[in-house]
């Protein structure tokens, strides 16, 4: 919350047809929000802006909100297996707040990508603000 007592609008870094991506500074954490079916490069670029901003702010944590999101296609689901999750890392990710979507497919796609990393410390959400608080208490 601003000094004026406005809710504070997060900059959105990047944002596309799969959703948004930006830095919450409260939280010091990078945030994804996805947002109804993703796929291909639509997809990707959303992530490895988020990898780009894990670098800049020097954070090691993520929050995924997928609480709006689909099913992610398998050959997306592979690339952040395979690739994504590897560079994520890399750039030093640690911890990850998903907020689950309410769409079992998409739930069920988060949690495959989800589960392969494993040297991340996971945890899962109802919602954005639960996760929030989890990453601020991380030093």
């Amino acid at each position: 919350m601003r000094s004026d007592g406005k809710n504070q609008v997060p900059d959105i870094s990047f944002s596309n047809a799969s959703g948004d991506v930006f830095y919450d500074e409260q939280a010091d954490c990078v945030c994804i929000t996805l947002t109804g079916y993703s796929e291909g490069e639509v997809y990707r670029a959303l992530l490895n802006k988020a990898i780009e901003l894990l670098k800049k702010y020097g954070t090691s944590k993520l929050l995924g909100d997928t609480s709006s999101s689909e099913v992610i296609s398998v050959e997306d689901q592979d690339w952040s297996n395979n690739d994504w999750a590897k560079r994520a890392v890399e750039a030093g990710l640690r911890y990850n707040a998903i907020v689950l979507s309410e769409d079992i497919f998409g739930r069920l796609s988060i949690e495959s990508i989800v589960d392969n990393a494993k040297v991340v410390k996971v945890k899962y959400f109802n919602n954005v603000a639960e996760a929030k608080e989890w990453l601020k208490t991380i030093t």
